[in-house]
């Protein structure tokens, strides 16, 4: 009996034996799959925290995007409209403020009225304004003396348009070549100062109210004298 109580103590301890380091290998993996349900669990909660992130991340930038769009569309209609009030603006100070030949007949008018000249004679010399037409008429022939030398003498001369025209000839190297030598000298209406020509046929153009006419001095067949001849102005 004495045997036999020793083996069942014996098999006992090395059941405990067995069952301890199976309890032990159980813990073991009991706390291996608690550790990877732990891991498991928090990444799952990372991921869904992350996901989390990223979808308000992609909220805000939609609701940035929309924004710029609303932004973008309210600055193009703003661009828009100050284009349409610029142009607006520019017409209107095109319209208001002449350019071209009209500024340069506005800066005259306003020179005329700087220097004195009454506004209702400015006024009626625009309404009498007429396109400038050539004399074309008869032509009208005066002869007058070419004064030897370099002198001006006031008989030797001759005029045309009651005065507003003065014509004056000289030989300085005699009479001899006259074609050649002869100096004509035109002064009067529309000329700033006389204008004097060396040489026959001189030519010379004046502007007589409405009319334009050109003036033409050559040797005269009487010896010692010149012949001016320009068209006659026919009448308004």
């Amino acid at each position: 009996m004495s045997l036999r109580t020793r083996r069942t103590r014996e098999r006992r301890q090395r059941l405990l034996l067995g069952l301890g380091h199976t309890a032990k290998w159980l813990i073991v993996v009991a706390a291996l799959v608690a550790v990877g349900l732990f891991t498991r669990h928090s990444a799952r909660e990372e991921a869904r925290d992350e996901l989390v992130h990223l979808s308000a991340e992609r909220d805000a930038a939609l609701s940035e995007t929309v924004s710029r769009r609303e932004e973008t569309a309210r600055l193009r209609q703003e661009t828009e409209v100050a284009q349409a009030a610029a142009a607006a603006a520019r017409q209107g100070y095109e319209a208001e403020v002449p350019t071209g030949p009209l500024a340069v007949l506005l800066a005259a008018v306003r020179t005329r009225l700087a220097a004195g000249l009454p506004e209702d004679r400015l006024a009626e010399v625009i309404r009498d304004a007429a396109p400038r037409r050539a004399c074309d008429g008869p032509p009208i022939v005066r002869r007058f003396r070419i004064t030897p030398g370099d002198r001006a003498l006031p008989d030797d001369a001759t005029t045309f348009f009651e005065g507003l025209v003065r014509i004056q000839a000289n030989a300085p190297a005699g009479f001899e070549n006259l074609a050649r030598t002869m100096v004509v000298t035109f002064a009067g209406q529309g000329l700033p100062a006389p204008v004097t020509t060396t040489g026959t046929p001189a030519f010379q153009a004046f502007r007589i109210g409405h009319h334009e006419a050109t003036i033409t001095v050559t040797p005269s067949p009487i010896p010692g004298f010149a012949a001016a001849t320009v068209p006659a102005c026919r009448p308004d």
